[in-house]
């Protein structure tokens, strides 16, 4: 067994057990010791602290060629994982041995990232400059990727993928999330926290803007507003949404409002076959069910009232708001919409 009572921060960042465990992956048994020592000496937490966030550190940063830009960029990470200023000559001697140390590990040890130029690690910040001419494409280190808007940024925790995935947004981004049940993918921006397991939306939240929109695309997402005291299971407001729903957090009184997108998507395109909206008599309890499954979007009437009602009808290509409006025109019905839901309210047919 290894004797973690005598390393360093520098023995524990070349260790393959405890880098591995700084990373969020399963140890191996052979290493599965070192959580019980962890355990045993809590006064060992503020170097260990300071080893895994170096660990984290040299894997989402180059350090540049130069020997001056090298001590620099080195005592730029010593500096944040001490959290002191000014080191003295002991630490400085330390700085230079992490510095040969960090060498060593990035020439074995890069095949941790993802790959790929878009890929990101953990807390590591991208920005997308106003000025970009097309979304910057991100890919996560558990396989999530996020289309980022000009004049946004996204960063990266620095646990990212162990207990949760969380990352913080300012600007607009559109999200495809791999499902893990069991570490949910959390977005936090200025006034929201957005949690889904695993789905795909938009995230709208600009400093400058009024309001913050979050739109799903596809699968269940959750919306609550920020917890003042930083507890996310505790929240003022929640609201959970589904496919061609959208919450928007009006940041003047502090109220989130459900709704729909503005031009819900079919987002089950073989309901029927590529005739699903050809009607030859079907009573009109039918066309909402077939709407709503296309749409994903509850649709509320009263059966009993459109009981005698038929269409005859062949729909294409418009909106769902134009399809509403033919259909209840022909009817004499009129809808609303409430809460992200549409209501249908009819006096029925003779």
């Amino acid at each position: 067994m290894k004797n973690y009572s005598a390393f360093d921060i520098e023995d524990f960042v070349q260790d393959p057990g405890f880098r591995s465990w700084a990373l969020g992956n399963e140890l191996a048994d052979k290493d599965r010791p070192l959580l019980d020592w962890m355990n045993q000496n809590p006064e060992k937490t503020t170097k260990i602290r300071q080893a895994k966030e170096l660990v984290l550190a040299t894997q989402i940063q180059k350090l540049p060629q130069g020997e001056p830009d090298i001590t620099e960029g080195i005592n730029q990470v010593f500096s944040r994982t001490t959290r002191k200023e000014n080191p003295g000559w002991g630490q400085r001697y330390m700085v230079w041995k992490i510095a040969a140390m960090i060498t060593l590990v990035m020439g074995i040890g890069w095949w941790l990232r993802p790959s790929g130029k878009s890929s990101v690690a953990r807390n590591e910040i991208v920005n997308n400059p106003a000025n970009a001419s097309q979304p910057r494409l991100i890919t996560l280190g558990d396989g999530s990727k996020i289309s980022l808007e000009k004049d946004s940024k996204i960063e990266v925790s620095d646990d990212f993928n162990q207990v949760n995935r969380t990352v913080y947004l300012k600007g607009k981004a559109f999200f495809e999330i791999k499902r893990n049940e069991k570490k949910p993918f959390l977005v936090i921006t200025e006034n929201l926290v957005t949690q889904v397991l695993g789905t795909s939306f938009w995230i709208e939240a600009k400093g400058a803007d009024p309001a913050i929109s979050v739109s799903v695309r596809t699968g269940k997402v959750t919306v609550f507003t920020k917890p003042k005291q930083g507890n996310l299971l505790v929240s003022e407001q929640k609201t959970e949404l589904i496919p061609n729903q959208m919450a928007v957090f009006n940041k003047a009184d502090q109220q989130i409002v459900r709704t729909l997108v503005k031009d819900p998507v079919i987002i089950n395109p073989s309901v029927d076959g590529k005739n699903q909206f050809s009607f030859q008599e079907m009573p009109v309890s039918g066309v909402f069910e077939v709407l709503e499954k296309a749409y994903g979007i509850p649709i509320n009437f009263d059966k009993e009232k459109i009981k005698n009602c038929n269409l005859v009808a062949s729909l294409g290509g418009e909106s769902l708001n134009e399809k509403l409006d033919l259909i209840c025109e022909i009817i004499h019905a009129t809808y609303t919409e409430n809460e992200g839901r549409i209501m249908i309210v009819s006096n029925g047919c003779r």
